[in-house]
């Protein structure tokens, strides 16, 4: 029975998920570029064949910052053209000044005039090196099947076959009705062949080196202007992230248009390439997000050889994530960075996106997500700050948050700003802060309607663990949201310092203000009890309770330890003295009898 879901949601589903449902329907499966048999070699069918056979998943493989030899996503291999025309893009995307209108035009120009003569005498080539794969896998598959103990070393066709039966043959074990062992051999040699032409990097360099002669011509010929390079130490990265429908390229322009050449600079997004390798008619929404992610990791690829060569262009990089191991390894030989999380409420990403799935328009192609991935992916947002904070102190990284749940047209209002090198902070929104964190207790499996929180979740108290460790750790500046105006300080270990007393108590009012300052207001009161400044600190009240319980305890002989005053204050020794428990208390450190 044909699936009957509708079309734009096939766009939500994962390539095995997409093969399992729509592999006998060519109207939707070849909206996936990824099982377009123009670019593959395998059908998704067979595809899906093999990931049932190996348990082997269908997505991008390989290490993000170094994809040298990664041709293919998963089980699928890429036909030698369709390589050229992902390094064409990635290409481009790191040499050429572009904006949003130029980078399709240099990239259909560069690989139509240019990189499909040369690749003209490469494809006959690659496609002979994949017939001798599939002769030498066939060769050593009859060979194991005539001795399943002959010894593969120093054989890598050998390796492969014999890896490739035992994964298939323990996947197969238990299974009713047994499988056969002309189907684990069958399964092999297509998994081994595809495995030795995905990691040939004799064929990956003859596609490589065709496209950069392309583009060399094509530079000569002045069809595209080269970016400028800088030393690493003069180098800025501009990251700008946040979960989809959150209003990324909004920011992303903004950056832009901040630098001196807004196209000076190697600017790469997932959304810009998911239309680049989308087909020009599908008869519907194409479906690239499998074969953007790769493109993508190409061009960090490029990206990471040339900072490891101590030159490379301005680099403006647009996800869906703060990392901060890919923000660290833009920091590569003393760069500097500067990164903008880009935030609005689940709920509100959830609208947003579904108007993007309805819309017909082509900037929206491809663009598509189920509610888990998306509320997955704004989890993220609210787990970003401290992983930032706690793995990037010391570095040279500035960090700007803002909320962009603001009238169309309107600029994102920014919420705070962080120095990791300086360790300084400004916080302009409190509340809007700690909704952020709130973001990190979204539990993606619950739709809009079922709730994406639990109750507590939304508590202020329960939401200002990140502000209240900053308050400890960095100079915090706290600013109106309006005017930016200062109105209190705080540095590490010392209590907070009123500058603006009336705005203060204006911001007072929030509850999520009044529970994150409120403790660093009352410092004096939290040194214990074991030193003159401890007691005149206390209120009267409490000096005549504590004097009364320490009169009738003298000659006890009993001692008063004190610790840290942050294990415990004086009133809970006043409670702990009262019910005849008595604990560590104190600031200094050491005993007093009574």
């Amino acid at each position: 029975m044909k699936n009957t879901e509708p079309k734009v949601q096939a766009g939500n589903l994962n390539a095995v998920e997409a093969a399992r449902n729509f592999k006998d329907d060519p109207e939707i499966i070849g909206r996936y570029t990824v099982f377009n048999p123009q670019n593959v070699y395998r059908s998704a069918s067979e595809v899906l064949e093999l990931h049932d056979a190996t348990g082997v998943d269908i997505m991008p493989r390989g290490n993000a910052v170094n994809p040298g030899d990664i041709i293919g996503v998963g089980l699928i291999c890429f036909r030698p053209e369709r390589i050229a025309k992902q390094l064409t893009v990635a290409s481009v995307n790191m040499q050429a000044k572009i904006d949003e209108e130029s980078f399709p035009r240099i990239v259909d120009d560069v690989f139509g005039n240019y990189v499909a003569k040369e690749m003209a005498s490469v494809v006959p080539q690659v496609n002979q090196m994949r017939l001798e794969i599939e002769r030498n896998v066939e060769e050593a598959s009859k060979a194991l099947q005539g001795n399943p103990d002959i010894n593969t070393e120093g054989n890598e066709v050998l390796t492969k076959v014999k890896e490739a039966r035992d994964k298939i043959r323990q996947k197969a074990e238990g299974k009713i009705p047994q499988v056969s062992e002309e189907f684990i051999n069958a399964m092999a040699a297509k998994y081994a062949t595809d495995l030795l032409y995905n990691q040939s990097t004799k064929i990956f360099k003859l596609v490589e080196d065709a496209v950069a002669r392309g583009m060399e011509q094509a530079a000569k010929e002045g069809k595209y202007e080269p970016l400028s390079q800088h030393q690493n130490n003069e180098r800025v990265a501009i990251v700008v992230a946040g979960g989809p429908a959150s209003g990324k390229t909004q920011a992303t322009e903004m950056a832009l248009h901040s630098l001196a050449d807004s196209r000076d600079v190697m600017a790469f997004s997932t959304d810009q390439l998911r239309t680049l390798v989308s087909p020009g008619e599908t008869g519907g929404p194409a479906f690239t997000d499998l074969e953007a992610n790769l493109v993508f990791r190409q061009i960090i690829g490029k990206m990471d050889r040339a900072m490891k060569g101590n030159v490379a262009p301005t680099i403006l990089s647009e996800g869906t994530s703060l990392n901060p191991g890919a923000i660290n390894h833009l920091l590569t030989g003393g760069a500097q960075v500067h990164a903008s999380l880009i935030s609005i409420p689940a709920e509100v990403a959830l609208e947003r996106a579904g108007k993007r799935a309805a819309s017909d328009k082509a900037a929206d192609q491809g663009r598509s997500y189920s509610d888990e991935y998306l509320l997955g992916l704004h989890k993220q947002d609210g787990m970003a700050l401290p992983n930032i904070a706690s793995q990037l102190q010391g570095k040279n990284v500035q960090l700007s948050i803002f909320d962009n749940n603001v009238e169309r047209g309107q600029s994102p209002e920014l919420i705070g700003r962080m120095n990791l090198q300086t360790m300084e902070m400004e916080i302009y929104n409190v509340q809007k802060l700690a909704e952020l964190e709130q973001k990190g207790k979204i539990d993606p499996t619950q739709s809009k309607d079922q709730g994406m929180y639990a109750a507590d979740d939304k508590l202020p108290e329960n939401n200002i663990s990140f502000l209240t460790d900053a308050l400890k750790k960095f100079s915090v500046t706290f600013r109106d949201g309006e005017m930016g105006e200062e109105y209190a300080t705080s540095k590490p270990g010392e209590k907070l310092a009123i500058t603006n007393q009336a705005l203060f108590d204006s911001k007072q009012e929030n509850p999520y203000h009044g529970t994150l300052t409120s403790p660093f207001l009352e410092e004096d009161k939290k040194v214990g009890i074991g030193s003159d400044k401890a007691v005149s600190a206390l209120d009267s009240e409490t000096v005549a309770k504590l004097s009364a319980i320490a009169d009738s305890m003298k000659g006890s002989g009993i001692k008063l330890e004190e610790v840290d005053n942050n294990d415990k204050s004086s009133r809970s020794f006043v409670e702990a003295a009262q019910s005849g428990k008595y604990g560590n208390i104190g600031s200094k450190g050491g005993a007093h009898e009574l």
